[in-house]
């Protein structure tokens, strides 16, 4: 539990304060997982703390919470151009990526169990989402949404989940091979590969430095029809 309240204010997710007169205060727990080896042995306990988001109170900890989620059609569409041309696909996975999502409203909760730091009197405010709010799904699409947009990606009008960058040089000539596809679902992204890793670059030199993106040789798969 210690390590995982250390790394969410060295992230600087919370920081520690007095609750302001009139403010909600939302509450918080502890969820405890095993994390296992491929042959079922503990790999090790991993402790998670949530906002308990039921204690949110409208207009005032949350307004808007809808994040759009992928449409199944849009990636079915995806796998049949990567097909049809041969290209390969990759699959990114953030770590932690709702902790990097930016928050508007100005959220406090209440200080974890079991750690103590600071005195009874001090409370957390939340400057990034953390699991169990309510609007922090859409707190991290908006964190990728700015992303993709500063690397020239547009977003689909057909599926608010799919980004395309078309590449200046082949935009003129028409050439489909020039156009880049990223989809997001929560924090998995699927993207189009061409060698550039302009998606895993701008999410490592992101504004907060802490996003943290797993990938690897074995994820870069170049799909085929089964006959």
């Amino acid at each position: 539990m210690l390590a995982e309240y250390v790394a969410l204010l060295k992230n600087n997710t919370l920081i520690l304060t007095t609750l302001p007169p009139g403010k909600n205060l939302v509450g918080c727990t502890w969820i405890f997982k095993l994390k296992l080896h491929l042959s079922r042995e503990i790999a090790r306990h991993k402790a998670k703390l949530v906002a308990q988001g039921f204690s949110q109170q409208p207009g005032f900890d949350f307004t808007e919470t809808f994040s759009p989620v992928v449409n199944p059609a849009t990636i079915r569409m995806i796998l049949t151009i990567v097909v049809s041309f041969g290209w390969e696909i990759t699959h990114l996975d953030v770590n932690n990526a709702f902790l990097n999502g930016e928050l508007k409203e100005d959220i406090y909760m209440r200080h974890p169990q079991s750690i103590e730091q600071g005195g009874p009197h001090l409370v957390c405010k939340l400057k990034k989402a953390i699991y169990g709010l309510k609007q922090a799904s859409r707190a991290w699409f908006f964190t990728i949404h700015s992303v993709l947009i500063s690397l020239g990606f547009k977003q689909s009008r057909a599926d608010a989940s799919m980004f395309v960058r078309r590449s200046a040089s082949l935009r003129l000539r028409g050439d489909v091979r020039g156009v880049k596809n990223g989809l997001i679902k929560c924090d998995d992204l699927i993207k189009r590969v061409e060698g550039d890793g302009l998606i895993n670059q701008a999410l490592l030199h992101e504004k907060s430095e802490n996003v943290h993106v797993r990938t690897s040789h074995e994820s870069a798969i170049r799909p085929q029809v089964q006959t």
